[in-house]
Parts: structure tokens; C-alpha cells; sequence
């Protein structure tokens, strides 16, 4: 192997599931695929806005939209509250299929949301969630500054890897293998002619 290769990268990448930049255009996008993995997946339940119990402590963390297999989250809602790992777990062990929006670029003086927002994408990978993404920058332009200590620059390298492997119609199909009894496998339409790249 080259070093310094990516080899999550070397999957086939949805040009529809990391959406950017962030405009009126991507927020219709982002709502169209929402509508569609909804009908694509024969979830009758109305998506609306809800809340969820997390972390089994009578916490509520308010949900945008959700029906039965699918919600959607802004990245505030995510990685601005006090949430840890537990929190993430509650909601990957509800959700399948996860929509983040709205994700900025991550400065570095943005320790705190740099550290859930990494915490997030390393437990939504181990649970194997199926995310979609609207971002305002490429993923290899997300997080800029400096970093200040090895973890942390180490930890954000892993991120963006994750981030760029979780496109990848092979990381949806070993998803899909891994939560079989819990939802329905839409790769095909995420990948396939009916995926949003248009």
C-alpha cells in the first residue's frame, strides 16, 4: 500500500450524500432525498418534528424531523449541546439513517464542537448509521487551524477519513449487512440512477 493513501476512499462515492456548499439549492436537496429515503424505505410514519429520550436519564433531545427509520438533525443540535457518547449511542440505536445539516468549517478555537462532532462520527461509524451530510466546505476543508495537541490532530485526521468512507456505497452495503433486522436498505436508490445527483 502507498503510504499516505486514503484506502476508505477507494470505495464508489455518492455524489449526493455529502452535499456542499451550503445554499438555498442544498437545503432543497438535502429535504428531497429526506422525502425520498422516507418513501424509498415504505416508512408510512409522517415524518415530523419529535423529541428523543436519550441516554435513558429522562433527557430529551428535540429532533427536526424524524419518522421511523430516518432523521434529521442540524449540526447545532448536535455538537452545540452538552452531549457525549452515551447521547450519540441513544440516538444511532433509534436511527439508521441520520441527516446532519449545516455542518461549518471547524476552527480550531472550536474545541468543544470539534471534540463532539468527532465523538459523533466515531460512534455513528462503530454503530454503523448511514449518514447524509450538507456542509459548508469539502470534507479535506472542514477543519482548519492548528491543532494543539497529537490526539487532537490525530483525532481530526480520523474524522475526515471517516467522514470520506462513510460516502462510499460499500460502507452503506456493510451498514446495511450489520443492521439488517432494523431498516430497510436503500443503497440502491442512493446509488443507483434514482440518487440525487442531479
Amino acid at each position: 500500500m502507498d503510504e499516505g493513501e486514503d484506502h476508505r476512499m477507494l470505495g464508489t462515492v455518492a455524489h449526493g450524500i455529502y452535499l456542499t456548499p451550503l445554499n438555498h439549492e442544498t437545503d432543497e436537496k438535502l429535504n428531497s432525498i429526506f422525502e425520498e429515503m422516507i418513501e424509498q424505505s415504505n416508512d408510512e410514519q409522517k415524518a415530523q418534528p419529535t423529541e428523543v429520550d436519550i441516554s435513558g436519564q429522562g433527557r430529551k433531545l428535540k429532533v427536526e424531523l424524524a419518522s421511523k427509520y430516518v432523521a434529521k438533525f442540524k449540526f447545532t443540535d448536535l455538537c452545540d449541546k452538552n452531549l457525549g457518547a452515551a447521547d450519540y449511542i441513544a440516538l444511532a440505536e433509534k436511527f439508521p439513517y441520520i441527516i446532519i445539516s449545516e455542518i461549518p468549517v471547524l476552527d480550531s478555537a472550536d474545541c468543544n464542537r470539534i471534540r463532539r462532532f468527532i465523538t459523533l462520527l466515531d460512534v455513528f461509524y462503530e454503530e454503523h448509521v448511514r449518514l447524509i451530510f450538507s456542509a459548508e466546505k469539502p470534507v479535506d476543508q472542514l477543519f482548519v487551524g492548528e491543532t494543539s495537541a497529537g490526539d487532537e490532530q490525530f483525532a481530526s485526521g480520523r474524522a475526515i477519513s471517516r467522514l470520506n468512507e462513510m460516502q462510499t456505497k460499500e460502507y452503506f452495503m456493510n451498514a446495511a449487512r450489520k443492521r439488517a433486522n432494523d431498516a430497510p436498505n436503500i443503497s440502491d436508490y442512493l446509488f443507483g440512477e434514482g440518487d440525487a445527483k442531479k
